[in-house]
């Protein structure tokens, strides 16, 4: 999910950019949009970070929050909770990578 969700983030920022800007190498050029992505995709798998069972009280089964992807889970061995940073990172990082 890590890898798709930057995957998509990074391919529609590249196809928005270009579109709205009218130039095809405006996502080469410039960093701001490989920032914003990864920044997306951080939001996208933090949404899917698991953070316990917060049951309120009163809440049934039904109604108690639980998330698709599980604390073992993780890409490249590492744990899927440290993935959000990671894409913060990257897009900080890419922000300065031109071409």
């Amino acid at each position: 999910m890590v890898a798709v969700s930057t995957a998509g983030c990074l391919l529609a920022s590249d196809y928005l950019t270009s579109a709205y800007f009218h130039n095809e190498n405006y996502y080469a050029q410039h960093g701001w949009p490989k920032l914003a992505a990864f920044w997306a995709a951080a939001g996208i798998v933090q949404a899917f970070v698991p953070r316990g069972e917060e049951i309120l009280p009163g809440a049934t089964d039904i109604s108690a929050k639980t998330s698709v992807l599980r604390e073992k889970d993780g890409l490249f061995f590492v744990p899927i909770k440290y993935w959000p940073l990671i894409l913060l990172g990257a897009g900080i990082l890419f922000n300065f990578i031109r071409g």
